[in-house]
């Protein structure tokens, strides 16, 4: 909060300020390399995209919050390996950065996930994906000789202007998880691949 002072001959005027906001960690098109953590004691704020570079190892620990501007994406690198380890108490949050009522519901405020060819070891365990325009892009995932596949283990992917899942010859494998509300296809199975969905 803070105040401006106006004085206009001799009349002195005091308006008041006053902007709410999170302290939290911000990022602007930042790459992650090496083995990440990223730290849950406050929120994640991302400007443009967060990238997990080639042999990166990244875990994302219970509970914590990653939110998204408009256009803003994050992108895994081939080569690169992700942990989501959310519990049902502690969920891990990828949403948008508008944080008012008016936009809770709204399709389509951040790009989404794009998981790129070649990747090891990605598993998402109690995350919550929403108002993104794709949720999660999986562009031949799994596929290369001894990948393992996707693991989606009881995720919500909820409210995208396009797909839910958008998968290309990826292999995916996920268990309990609702996928909802998306303008397009809630999943999109394009070019073959492997798939076992089971609820």
């Amino acid at each position: 909060s803070d105040s401006i002072i106006f004085e206009i001959n001799g009349n002195v005027q005091n308006v008041k300020l006053v902007a709410w906001g999170q302290d939290a960690y911000f990022y602007h098109n930042v790459v992650l390399t090496g083995n990440v953590t990223l730290p849950d004691d406050k929120p994640h704020v991302i400007y443009g995209t967060l990238t997990a570079e080639e042999n990166c190892n990244l875990t994302i620990l219970p509970g914590t919050k990653l939110y998204f501007h408009k256009g803003s994406s994050f992108e895994i690198r081939s080569g690169a390996s992700l942990n989501v380890t959310g519990t049902l108490e502690l969920p891990v949050i990828f949403t948008s950065d508008r944080l008012d009522d008016d936009y809770l519901n709204i399709p389509g405020l951040w790009n989404g996930i794009w998981l790129e060819r070649g990747r090891k070891n990605i598993s998402f365990t109690y995350a919550e994906i929403t108002n993104a325009i794709v949720g999660i892009q999986a562009d031949s995932c799994g596929t290369d000789d001894g990948a393992p596949p996707l693991k989606l283990h009881n995720c919500l992917i909820n409210n995208m202007k396009n797909y839910g899942i958008r998968a290309t010859w990826s292999k995916i494998i996920s268990t309990n998880c609702q996928i909802t509300n998306c303008g397009g296809n809630v999943v999109s199975i394009e070019q073959g691949g492997n798939y076992d969905f089971r609820n």
